[in-house]
């Protein structure tokens, strides 16, 4: 079962992808506003999948990435930014991350890249 965690500091943009995962039949799905939030939820729940905003206030989205991939380095990571410098998405591929979706994006764009990341999961 795919378990998921979506981090980022809008609440616009959690609603997004909730409602494109629902979308999908994805149903086990948590989300948190902060990096601490972030920490805290996925040590209680292992998400397999995290979609994870870079530009978030006090621990932005590279050192989370960092931290995540390092306590499970099984975790599939989704990077979602408006950010699309070369340096930031090769940074955000080297500390483990398995996608990089630039805002904005569709619905569409979203699901494409969840179809083809949880396509070899167990259990779906």
């Amino acid at each position: 079962m795919t378990r998921v965690l979506i981090v980022d500091d809008s609440k616009f943009m959690r609603l997004f992808i909730r409602k494109a995962l629902e979308s999908y039949g994805l149903k086990d799905i948590e989300e948190a506003e902060s990096g601490e939030e972030a920490i805290e939820k996925c040590e209680k729940t292992s998400p397999s999948l995290i979609f994870l905003d870079i530009n978030m206030p006090k621990l932005n989205g590279l050192k989370l990435l960092e931290i995540f991939h390092k306590r499970n380095p099984s975790v599939k990571i989704i990077m979602i930014t408006a950010l699309s410098q070369k340096f930031v998405i090769k940074e955000a591929f080297q500390k483990g991350a398995v996608a990089y979706i630039t805002k904005p994006f569709s619905m569409e764009k979203l699901l494409a890249v969840v179809k083809r990341l949880i396509q070899n999961e167990p259990n779906r």
